[in-house]
C-alpha cells in the first residue's frame, strides 16, 4: 500500500494512505484529502492507484502541481520517494506494508500508539488476541463481519447491531464532515423526528375526539326528530311531519331527514314522497334497514367517507299483531366533519410553528453540548501551549468532569513533563539559555557576508531569517527588509527552491558537517550548502546557508 506523508509545509508529519482507485486533493470537503490553504485549488489534483502504479493528475489548479520540483500539466507516473508539491504542502510518496495497527480509522476501540502502547476508549473491551494482532476500531469492525456472530439475547443483539452496522457509517461521516456539522445536523434531524412523533399523534387523537363528539351530536338531533314526529306517524298524518330549523340549519348539518323503511322521505315537507337514493345518508339508511331486518333495532352512527358522520335513530311503534315495538321509520342526520376537524393547511401550520420552536431550542441545546465538549479540550490546549512556552507544569487541570479524557490527560501530562525535563537538560548542557544565537553570531556573520561575493543567509533554530547578503538577494529574489524574522522557505519565490530548503532544514540537524544540494537559477547550476550552528550534540540553535556556483569549488 502507498502512503503520502507531509514533509514540508502545514501539518508536517501527517500521513494519508492511498487505496486502490482515485484519491483527490483540494480545498473542498468533498475531496479525499482536504488541504486548508488559499494556495490550494478547490479540486487541485488526484492520485490514481492502479495495479501497483501511482499516477498524479493535475485537475486544472491555479498554482499547478509539482513533481520533484517540475510542474506537471499532464498525468505523470510517480514512484516511491518522489515528492509532490500542492500549494504550501510537500508530500512524499512511500510504499509501506499494510499494518492494521496503524489504521487511521481506529476510532471506536482505541488509539494505537508507538511501541504498542494503547489509550483505550472508555467503555470498550480489548482482548489480548486483538492487542497482539493490532486490530482496533474500524479495522476490527471490518474483520468482525467475518468472525463475529450476532448474540442471541435481545440487549446484546441491539448493541452488536449498533456497533457493527450503525457506528462504522457514522465514523466515515466524521472523516468526511466537520464534527460540529454532524452535531448540529443530528440535532436538526432529531427535532424533525421528535416533532413528527410528538405532534402527529396529538393531531390524530384530537380529530378522533372531534368525530366522536360529532357522532353524539348527530344522534341527539336524530332522537329529536323522532320525538317530534312520532305522534304524527302514530296518527298516520305524514303530511304533518317536520324537521325544525334548529336541526336542518344547524352548524355542519348536511342532511336531516325522516324516512320510512323503503327510503321514502317523510320529512321535510319540501321533499315529501321523494326517495333517498344517493349520498352518505342513503348509504347509512340501507345499512340501518339491514340491521333492523336482522333483529338488531338500535341507534347507531357511522362515518361515511372521510368527512361525514351519519346517525340513524329508529322510530318504534307498538304492533298489536306482533305484540312488540317494531321500526316503522327512521331519522337520519348527516354532519360534515370537515367544518370542525383540521384541514391539511391547518395541520401544516401547526407543524411549522411547532418545528420553529423545537428547532430553536434544539439548536440551543446543540450549542451548549458543543461548548461543553470543547471546554475541556480548550483547557488542555492552553496548558500544552503554556508548557511549550516554558512555564512549569505541575499537572493537567482536572476541574472539568470529563472521565473519557482522563487517560488522554495522563498521557499528555507525562509527555509535557518529559519535554520540560529534556529542554531543561539541553539548556543546561548548552549553557546558553539566556543568550540567543542572533546575539552571539549575527555581528560576525554580517561582517563576513558583506565581504563575500557568493550568497549567504543566516537563520535561527526556527528557520527565521536573521541576515542575508546582497548576493543571496540577487540570486534568490528574496529581500531582507521583507523577509526578516520570517521563515526562509516561505519567502522563496520558486517552489522547487522552497521545497529544497525545507528538505535541507529537515536533514541538517543530524549532519554536523552540513549538507548540500544543487539547483538551477536562470539556467545556471548552484550548490546550496547548509551548516548547523551551535548544536553541541543537541538541536541546532541556528543555520548558515551559502550558495556557490557549481564548478567553482
Amino acid at each position: 500500500m502507498y502512503r503520502l506523508t507531509v514533509v514540508a509545509g502545514p501539518n508536517r508529519g501527517s500521513s494519508y494512505p492511498l487505496h486502490e482507485g482515485e484519491t483527490t486533493m483540494g480545498r473542498l470537503s468533498m475531496n479525499s484529502i482536504v488541504l486548508n490553504s488559499s494556495k490550494v485549488s478547490k479540486r487541485h489534483c488526484a492520485l490514481v492507484v492502479s495495479d501497483g502504479e501511482v499516477v498524479c493528475k493535475d485537475q486544472g489548479s491555479s498554482n499547478g502541481t509539482f513533481v520533484n520540483g517540475v510542474l506537471s500539466k499532464t498525468p505523470r507516473q510517480v514512484r516511491s520517494g518522489d515528492r509532490i508539491t500542492v500549494g504550501d504542502f510537500v508530500f512524499e510518496l512511500s510504499l509501506v506494508q499494510t499494518d492494521l495497527a496503524r489504521d487511521p480509522l481506529a476510532l471506536p476501540a482505541g488509539v494505537a500508539a508507538i511501541g504498542g502502547n494503547v489509550i483505550p476508549f472508555p467503555g470498550s473491551s480489548q482482548s489480548s488476541q486483538e492487542g497482539e494482532n493490532g486490530l482496533t476500531g474500524l479495522s476490527r469492525l471490518q474483520n468482525a463481519q467475518a468472525v463475529d456472530v450476532m448474540p442471541q439475547d435481545f440487549k446484546s443483539r441491539m448493541l452488536w447491531i449498533f456497533e457493527r452496522r450503525i457506528m462504522p457509517y457514522l465514523y466515515r461521516l466524521l472523516l468526511k464532515y466537520e464534527w460540529r456539522t454532524l452535531l448540529f445536523g443530528s440535532f436538526f434531524a432529531f427535532s424533525l423526528l421528535a416533532l413528527f412523533f410528538a405532534v402527529a399523534p396529538l393531531i390524530q387523537s384530537n380529530e378522533v375526539m372531534m368525530v366522536r363528539e360529532l357522532e353524539r351530536r348527530a344522534r341527539f338531533m336524530a332522537q329529536q326528530i323522532v320525538e317530534i314526529n312520532s305522534p304524527h306517524i302514530l296518527q298516520k298524518s305524514e303530511s304533518k311531519t317536520e324537521i325544525t330549523d334548529s336541526i336542518s340549519k344547524g352548524y355542519g348539518v348536511r342532511q336531516a331527514l325522516l324516512l320510512d323503511l323503503e327510503n321514502r322521505i317523510l320529512a321535510p315537507a319540501s321533499k315529501l314522497n321523494q326517495y333517498l337514493t344517493t349520498g352518505p345518508a342513503a348509504i347509512a339508511a340501507v345499512k340501518a334497514k339491514q340491521e333492523f331486518e336482522s333483529g338488531r333495532v338500535r341507534t347507531f352512527s357511522i362515518p361515511v367517507g372521510s368527512h361525514t358522520v351519519v346517525a340513524v335513530e329508529p322510530m318504534l311503534l307498538y304492533s298489536a299483531r306482533e305484540g312488540r315495538n317494531i321500526p316503522v321509520a327512521m331519522a337520519v342526520v348527516a354532519l360534515d366533519a370537515s367544518v370542525v376537524t383540521q384541514g391539511m393547511g391547518d395541520v401544516l401550520m401547526i407543524f411549522a410553528e411547532s418545528f420553529i420552536w423545537l428547532a430553536f431550542f434544539a439548536m440551543l441545546l446543540a450549542l451548549a453540548v458543543y461548548r461543553l465538549t470543547l471546554k475541556p479540550l480548550e483547557i488542555i490546549n492552553e496548558e500544552i501551549d503554556r508548557s511549550l512556552k516554558g512555564d512549569p507544569v505541575d499537572g493537567m487541570s482536572r476541574d472539568c468532569r470529563f472521565e473519557e479524557l482522563s487517560q488522554l490527560q495522563d498521557v499528555l501530562e507525562s509527555l509535557l513533563r518529559r519535554l520540560a525535563n529534556g529542554t531543561a537538560d539541553q539548556q543546561k548542557r548548552e549553557g546558553t539559555s539566556s543568550i540567543s544565537i542572533g546575539d552571539e553570531c549575527l555581528p560576525s556573520f554580517r561582517l563576513l557576508g558583506e565581504r563575500l561575493s557568493e550568497g549567504m543567509a543566516f537563520c535561527d533554530h526556527e528557520r527565521r531569517l536573521l541576515f542575508l547578503n546582497p548576493a543571496f538577494e540577487d540570486l534568490t529574489g528574496i529581500r531582507s527588509e521583507n523577509a526578516f524574522m520570517q521563515s526562509l522557505p516561505d519567502q522563496a519565490r520558486d517552489q522547487a527552491f522552497a521545497m529544497m530548503l525545507n528538505d535541507l532544514f529537515d536533514r541538517c540537524p543530524g549532519a554536523a558537517e552540513g549538507i548540500s544540494e544543487e539547483i538551477e537559477f536562470s539556467g545556471v547550476a548552484y550548490r546550496i550548502q547548509m551548516v548547523p550552528i551551535g548544536s553541541s550534540g543537541g538541536a541546532p540553535r541556528g543555520y548558515l546557508v551559502t550558495t556557490t556556483r557549481s564548478g567553482d569549488g
